[in-house]
């Protein structure tokens, strides 16, 4: 495997990554402050877990960028 094609796979999974991320963030903030989506009932139950799931989709976004 030449050193470009191994460029590319990396850039391809941060991309993955920061999509995926992204969206976990922004299911996070919807279910943590507006009440909608799976995880409003989690929080629902549990209210300071929320944090929890904003800084792990936080930390996922910044090694994305990282990559």
């Amino acid at each position: 495997m030449t050193i470009a094609i191994r460029r590319a796979i990396l850039r391809a999974n941060a991309a993955f990554l920061l999509a995926a991320s992204a969206g976990g963030f922004a299911s996070d903030v919807r279910g943590i402050f507006l009440g909608l989506g799976p995880i409003a009932r989690v929080v629902a139950e549990a209210p300071h877990a929320g944090i929890g799931f904003i800084e792990a989709h936080g930390l996922a976004f910044i090694l994305g960028i990282l990559m």
